[in-house]
């Protein structure tokens, strides 16, 4: 592996000079995380009805002096995968039921962008990508271990839109298949609203069907010396939530019947986007994640008042789709409820009520425990849009102080009292 300057040129995705080839690359592995150091890694596939000789074709990067030529009598038969490894022998070590695989090629590839390129044995290109490290690259195969996987061999190579961040280890020599991880994220809570400031915090979720014991596994954001070690003795129940979070007293004082968590994290999660990963008590990389703070990933979780919240619980968590915005504040500690309750107050235990919720004409607010006090309803930034003294209960019409009608849209709505003060948010259809 080496490191170097991203290519900021990008040339054609599949150059056919003279003979046409079906054939493609579908996967590149150039920065692998290093509890899975297999080395670097690509992977060849024929999707044509014929088989092809590669005997004598060359494998290069984007330096001129960097060259592997495949050995006499490689034969790529129709719908067959090979893989071109750094060093065979290590990376048998870690993948060791792949049997498909040539090497070894040495030079390596470049972590921070670089070049694939196979020539014919006429030394005519055949295949040229440049790929990226950075967006619109995926950043998840960027030493956080995960793969380049290709979307659509046909199509064009160098789009970066082709290619997505797979499960952790890749899928070498074979094609891609759901990562199906038994022990995941399924909520993520990166940049809270001011308002609700609970800290960062993430969900994890056991998918299998059996009790794991997750003692001494480890937690790591994007920098590998931010590392939390889970308590000994934390057993995830099949189908059981756990929240860990940044500060427990902060997260507490917005969710405080939420006891199935773990904390102090002691780092939080970049607003800019971030990875976390999963590692188990031997420190071998058991999942992978880099999520994004702008779209196509859910905006309304970046600040607005929503989580991430995992849908697609067997395929890779590093597309957007596999998550949506969520509901008001998430969902911490239980699985998401599409379409949201209808009170927002069912994750908040609040001394109150406000529903329907969404509402058109009227919302109606009601208190068993409090009294006295005041009502407040704002927007998003802080404005005030209506205001009364409050009795325990009351009907607010969706107009402001001077009886227009507010737009619809996301309201704060806040009780306080003489003592304490709550807030639950709504939505005015």
């Amino acid at each position: 592996m080496k490191k170097g300057l991203l290519f900021a040129f990008m040339l054609a995705g599949l150059r056919l000079f003279g003979q046409s080839y079906d054939l493609a690359i579908t996967e590149i592995m150039y920065n692998p995380d290093s509890s899975l150091n297999g080395q670097d890694w690509v992977e060849l596939y024929n999707y044509g009805t014929t088989q092809i000789d590669i005997s004598g074709w060359l494998l290069k990067s984007e330096d001129v002096l960097d060259e592997f030529e495949i050995p006499d009598g490689t034969i790529l038969q129709p719908g067959e995968f090979k893989v071109i490894a750094q060093w065979e022998d290590t990376f048998h070590m870690v993948y060791p039921t792949v049997s498909n695989v040539i090497g070894d090629f040495e030079f390596g590839l470049d972590n921070g962008g670089g070049q694939v390129r196979l020539f014919n044995g006429g030394g005519a290109p055949v295949i040229q990508i440049s790929y990226g490290d950075t967006l619109p690259w995926p950043k998840s195969a960027d030493g956080y271990g995960m793969s380049l996987e290709v979307d659509d061999y046909t199509a064009e190579l160098n789009d970066p839109s082709n290619w997505f961040g797979g499960c952790v280890g890749g899928s070498p020599g074979s094609e891609y298949s759901d990562c199906n991880y038994s022990v995941q994220l399924s909520e993520i809570n990166y940049n809270s609203i001011f308002y609700h400031d609970s800290g960062d915090w993430i969900e994890l979720v056991n998918s299998g069907i059996g009790a794991i014991d997750i003692s001494d596994w480890s937690i790591r954001d994007s920098k590998d010396n931010n590392v939390f070690h889970i308590p000994a003795g934390t057993i995830l129940e099949a189908g059981a939530h756990l929240v860990v979070c940044t500060d427990i007293f902060q997260y507490t004082t917005y969710y405080p019947a939420i006891d199935n968590l773990i904390g102090d994290l002691g780092f939080g999660f970049s607003g800019q986007g971030d990875a976390v990963r999963i590692y188990d008590n031997e420190g071998i990389l058991q999942y992978g994640l880099y999520y994004h703070d702008d779209p196509p990933w859910a905006d309304e979780a970046d600040g607005n008042g929503f989580t991430l919240e995992l849908l697609d619980f067997y395929g890779t968590p590093n597309v957007p789709g596999a998550w949506t915005a969520g509901c008001p504040y998430g969902s911490p500690g239980t699985a998401i409820i599409l379409p949201c309750p209808a009170a927002v107050e069912d994750y908040e235990l609040l001394p109150f009520t406000a529903g329907p919720n969404p509402f058109n004409t009227a919302l109606y607010l009601r208190s068993e425990t409090v009294h006295n006090g005041l009502i407040t309803i704002t927007d998003l930034q802080g404005r005030p849009v209506y205001s009364t003294p409050w009795n325990g209960s009351l009907v607010w019409n969706g107009q402001n102080g001077s009886g227009e009608e507010v737009a619809s849209g996301l309201y704060l709505v806040r009780l306080q009292s003489e003592k304490e003060q709550w807030s639950t948010l709504v939505v005015k259809e």
